[in-house]
């Protein structure tokens, strides 16, 4: 061989390209609905274009088809993996898109082989001037049938939808679908009832992640003893809006494999919390408040109590949340407690009160504590807040004596090197990442 030879990027297998192309347009939510997991440790941004988004994301796409013939063969699937439809004028173009790939049999069955075999998530909202019109959900249903591969579908609605569109829909998908957003926040007063029955959701039998956010829905037929509830048997977590409507729609429906929850925003009451954590609490082992602000106005020790997730493993809640109250008896399960919303003027103030409350006597289990968000690296560049990291230490050393990691949010524990004391510049410190 040639010493002079050299490789050219013509030579990298297209399975690389793939790869890099996939990494270049990478969107977090994009391909699934699960919310991620608070307790992955995060990395400092050192990107200076900062994260992706979905519109920076299709841009690329866009400009990677346009290079050559082979890129274009690559690129396409990923152009086409995730379809939001925000508008008729949206809906039409996508539609034509398909249909000009491979037009739709006569017959109506699904397309294989049009561009939308390579979707793998439909969005679908209802903002737009005209989206109100049936026309609209027709052609919504059309791009669907292009897409069979599809295991997520997100729909914002802005009014309630015809029960034909419904049964369209988990005919079309009840088999497959893995995840699905159903949020119809839209609805004016008066509430419209949904049609969006237990009975609906209950027709989609391989869901694994559900968000739900309901506006107004009749559930009196299912919560009769003589009525069998309807069973979801995949689903592992349910991502909810803390109103009453959802959360009594959610109660109402048997989830067997359920272990993790996350609830946002929403004005539920004490008595419908409690009926839900009645309800599913047991289950949930992993449990996410950090969007629910309402929540924090009857206390957060409602979710710790015997009556309501009595196997809590992982607790993940808001800072402005008020420090947790008295138990009436120990958590003996909960492993990991993680507090969102802190930064570096939190930790010598409201924070201390939070920690204060994580000892063994309420928490025999507890393992690990850590501050979700904050990083206690990026803090130091970005504001040199040297009292926040001594005191953040301090916290540190006060954990380790009970035998409790105070991580940040990159999973790192902080100490003092041997060589450092109180009184000396905290400009050496050692981190261990677990």
């Amino acid at each position: 061989m040639s010493i002079n030879s050299r490789t050219t990027h013509a030579d990298l297998a297209i399975e690389i390209w793939l790869e890099i192309f996939r990494y270049a347009t990478y969107v977090p939510a994009a391909l699934d609905l699960t919310p991620i997991d608070a307790f992955i440790p995060q990395q400092p941004s050192n990107n200076a274009l900062g994260p992706n988004t979905y519109v920076l994301s299709m841009r690329t796409k866009y400009d990677l088809i346009l290079v050559c013939r082979a890129w274009r063969q690559v690129t396409m699937q990923l152009l086409y993996e995730y379809i939001p439809i925000k508008s008729p004028r949206r809906a039409d173009l996508i539609l034509r898109a398909f249909q000009e790939s491979r037009p739709i049999p006569v017959t109506g069955e699904p397309v294989v082989e049009s561009y939308g075999k390579w979707t793998r998530h439909i969005q679908i909202q209802t903002f737009a001037k005209g989206s109100r019109s049936i026309e609209y959900l027709q052609k919504v249903f059309l791009i669907c049938q292009h897409c069979p591969s599809a295991r997520m579908l997100s729909g914002v609605w802005q009014w309630a939808l015809p029960q034909s569109f419904h049964d369209a829909i988990s005919r079309l998908y009840g088999a497959s679908l893995q995840g699905l957003l159903w949020d119809e926040t839209g609805h004016t007063s008066p509430p419209t009832p949904s049609f969006a029955t237990p009975r609906f959701f209950e027709a989609f039998r391989s869901l694994r992640v559900l968000h739900m956010n309901l506006y107004a829905a009749d559930i009196s037929k299912f919560t009769q003893p003589s009525e069998p509830r309807p069973v979801l048997p995949q689903v592992e977590h349910i991502v909810l809006s803390a109103n009453n409507p959802t959360l009594l729609f959610a109660a109402a429906l048997h989830l067997p494999m359920l272990s993790r929850a996350t609830l946002v925003y929403g004005d539920a009451d004490p008595a419908t919390a409690q009926n839900f954590l009645r309800v599913h609490g047991p289950r949930i082992t992993y449990l996410d408040l950090s969007q629910s602000i309402h929540a924090y106005m009857y206390g957060i020790s409602q979710f710790l109590k015997p009556d309501g997730c009595p196997n809590l493993l992982d607790f993940v809640y808001n800072v402005q949340a008020l420090p947790m109250g008295p138990l009436s008896q120990p958590h003996t399960s909960l492993r990991r407690i993680g507090l969102r919303g802190i930064d570096y003027r939190m930790i010598r103030g409201s924070v201390k009160s939070h920690f204060r409350s994580f000892n063994r006597d309420v928490f025999p289990a507890l393992e690990v504590v850590r501050t979700v968000g904050f990083l206690l690296s990026q803090t130091l560049r970005a504001y040199s807040s040297y009292d926040a990291q001594d005191e953040f230490i301090r916290w540190v050393e006060q954990f380790e004596r009970d035998g409790i990691d105070l991580q940040d949010g990159e999973g790192v524990i902080w100490l003092r090197s041997e060589d450092d004391d109180e009184t000396s510049e905290p400009t050496r410190f050692q981190r261990w990442a677990l």
